[in-house]
């Protein structure tokens, strides 16, 4: 996921936090095309996230990128102050990244 499209996430998620959009829901930032394609529903796909680290969802997204199946569920995480990314290939339910969020050691990602 490229830097932009982390703080799109990011930014999106926020809304409701700031007062915006109070009733957004995660489904409704998952195009319909992609969701169609995707073989793991979101709920699986959260409980795959929350197995490989266990923290607040900050965001999430479903989308194309390199890797597995090349469909994946990229969840923005976040635990006692540490922020991560981990991805769950949409078609398997296997874990694709858990690593720290590339901005919390300096990178643009």
């Amino acid at each position: 996921m490229t830097t932009r499209s982390r703080i799109a996430v990011f930014f999106l998620a926020s809304l409701p936090a700031l007062g915006y959009l109070p009733s957004i829901h995660a489904s409704d930032l998952i195009p319909p095309k992609l969701a169609t394609e995707a073989q793991v529903n979101e709920s699986a796909a959260r409980a795959q996230a929350f197995k490989a680290y266990p923290g607040n969802i900050q965001g999430m997204a479903l989308e194309r990128a390199a890797g597995g199946s090349g469909l994946r569920y990229t969840f923005e995480m976040e635990k006692a102050g540490e922020h991560r990314v981990v991805a769950v290939d949409a078609k398997t339910g296997s874990i694709l990244e858990n690593a720290p969020r590339a901005d919390e050691h300096g990178s643009n990602g």
